[in-house]
């Protein structure tokens, strides 16, 4: 039974090796015949065709997929460049018309002109009075810029906000009533009253409305007697050279107006701080 068995095993053996070259032997021919149909193209100068393996067709798809979302990613970062560039645009226009919303010169309705005047307690009353004046052409003779100008409409207009606030010469104030207390101020300070009287009608115009009374002592630096300042600084402004403090000392002396001043001997004149010929001749010139 063993000599069979072995018999058996033997003759197994030789067949798996028979099969095994027969494998080996048909591969080669196939090699063979690839090579010679090579050579034949080239001699015949016919085109080489490589037929691509598997392995080969799936790594040129994932490379082309790898190309398309490369490309895709390029694209998106293009489009996204693109629209980061136009809202740079956008914005900056935007803020070019915040900085100028509208041109003056040419959104003026028909051309016309306002006077703006200088809103300060010192710009006399017929200046104040002509503030916020529409005109369709510019006047020959103006006031003269330091106490207000003729401005375009538009320019007027932008003077104030929305909630008409104006910059002046004490802050930010509701444009309307400043003008209402300079107006009330002028009123008095320039009037024919004797500076007893003037004093009395402006300190009871403040007493009435201390928002206006702060306005006052905010223009002339907190002073409690703001009031008279005022006054005494009006009646004295055409002399050249006599200083606040001195035109007060005159005042409490009673010398309270330009004729009285300008009459004073001249004991009571030289015998202020700093006032000299040249002052004096001035002083005695104011009512001449």
């Amino acid at each position: 039974m063993f000599k069979k068995l072995f018999s058996w095993f033997s003759a197994k053996t030789s067949e798996d090796n028979t099969s095994d070259k027969t494998n080996n032997n048909s591969h080669l021919t196939d090699q063979q015949d690839k090579t010679h149909q090579v050579q034949e193209n080239i001699v015949n100068n016919k085109p080489v065709i490589h037929k691509p393996s598997s392995e080969d067709i799936q790594a040129a798809a994932v490379e082309d997929e790898s190309q398309d979302k490369s490309t895709q990613f390029d694209s998106i970062g293009t489009e996204s460049s693109e629209q980061d560039e136009d809202i740079k645009q956008v914005t900056a226009t935007q803020e070019k018309r915040e900085e100028s919303p509208i041109e003056p010169q040419k959104l003026a309705e028909d051309g016309a002109f306002v006077f703006a005047a200088n809103l300060t307690l010192y710009t006399s009353l017929d200046v104040l009075q002509l503030h916020g004046k529409h005109v369709e052409e510019l006047p020959e003779e103006s006031t003269q810029k330091k106490n207000g100008e003729w401005i375009n409409s538009v320019d007027f207009a932008l003077r104030s906000d929305e909630n008409g606030m104006f910059k002046s010469d004490i802050g930010f104030v509701e444009e309307s009533e400043y003008l209402a207390f300079l107006i009330t101020c002028r009123e008095i300070v320039e009037s024919n009253l004797a500076y007893e009287k003037k004093l009395e009608a402006l300190s009871a115009k403040m007493d009435a409305n201390p928002l206006w009374n702060s306005w006052g002592q905010r223009k002339l630096k907190n002073k409690e007697d703001w009031i008279s300042d005022l006054i005494i600084k009006e009646e004295t402004r055409v002399i050249t050279g006599l200083s606040l403090a001195n035109a007060k000392t005159l005042f409490n002396q009673g010398y309270t107006s330009l004729d009285a001043i300008a009459t004073a001997p001249d004991e009571v004149l030289i015998s202020l701080p700093r006032v000299g010929k040249k002052t004096l001749e001035n002083i005695r010139q104011a009512v001449s």
